[in-house]
């Protein structure tokens, strides 16, 4: 994925705020048709074609929530996201794999959520232990807040986008093997425990022939930038760059000298990982109603 911090964007879409009809209502009070997402979710139409929106109104929802491949063109609506908290604990420390620790998961074609918080309160000292994964092709979240420790967003498979987003973490807590943008967003490494190191990206790509590739700025960044995963695995066949970065880290002097990481000057060589060319965005994005831009 690419983080929209590192490109020098010129042109800028904005899609007017719409109004939202929902097709049902989640509320803890019983205010609504159901008392819990997940009620919300189970009920929703299989393999729909139409949008399908699930409002979620205020509250902390403690539950584990699956939009599985079935469940197409869902839709999460929050009130805000300090006010729609949907929060779980588990991790792998209790037993759980880092697949299965997520407190929400999606895997449904065409999934949005906007103004809602994903939260895993496991904590450093359980490891890994995952708020959000996503592996739903042509997915986009807009003004929600992704908050854990170790692995909080798995951007696990397909195409993703996300728009004015908060991801804080301490290890590896943007990773997977999706194709991924992230534009306008909060990346936030949080204190991590003791003799741990905060590594803000871990990408997972298998094959050297896949288009997925995980690059940032951050204003926390060591001076080296980037780090060693085990000994020298794959610092002969890995890609990382950096383009037209700024701030306090975004000075490539004493960057590390790994074969496969570079600086690019030549725009050029960016235009790959923009939006419309990375993800096909000009395809589907529009329709979410959500802003966004395609090129630099």
């Amino acid at each position: 994925f690419l983080s929209h911090l590192l490109l020098r964007f010129e042109v800028i879409l904005l899609v007017g705020e719409q109004v939202i009809t929902p097709n049902v209502v989640v509320a803890g009070d019983g205010s609504g048709d159901y008392r819990t997402v997940g009620e919300a979710v189970e009920a929703a139409p299989k393999k729909s074609s139409e949008r399908y929106i699930i409002r979620i109104k205020a509250g902390v929802y403690r539950e584990n929530v699956e939009v599985v491949k079935g469940k197409t063109n869902i839709m999460f609506l929050g009130d805000g996201r300090a006010t729609t908290i949907i929060t779980g604990n588990r991790s792998v420390a209790d037993g759980f794999t880092t697949f299965k620790s997520a407190t929400v998961a999606v895997v449904g074609e065409g999934f949005l959520a906007r103004d809602i918080t994903f939260e895993n309160t496991a904590g450093h000292a359980k490891h890994q232990a995952v708020a959000l994964r996503v592996g739903s092709d042509l997915s986009a979240f807009y003004r929600c807040d992704i908050l854990a420790y170790q692995d909080t967003l798995y951007v696990h498979s397909n195409r993703q986008f996300f728009i004015n987003c908060l991801v804080a973490g301490t290890v590896d807590f943007i990773f997977g093997n999706a194709a991924a943008v992230l534009q306008d967003c909060d990346i936030h490494a949080r204190l991590p425990g003791p003799g741990q190191k905060n590594m803000i990206t871990a990408q997972g790509r298998k094959d050297p022939n896949q288009n997925t590739g995980i690059s940032e700025i951050s204003d926390v960044v060591h001076s080296a930038g980037w780090h060693v995963w085990d000994a020298d695995f794959a610092l002969a066949t890995l890609y990382y760059a950096e383009f037209e970065n700024s701030g306090p880290g975004a000075n490539t002097t004493a960057r590390v000298d790994w074969e496969g990481y570079k600086v690019i000057g030549d725009e050029s060589e960016v235009v790959g990982f923009t939006a419309d060319n990375f993800i096909a965005g000009g395809s589907w994005l529009r329709p979410t109603t959500f802003p966004f831009s395609l090129g630099l």
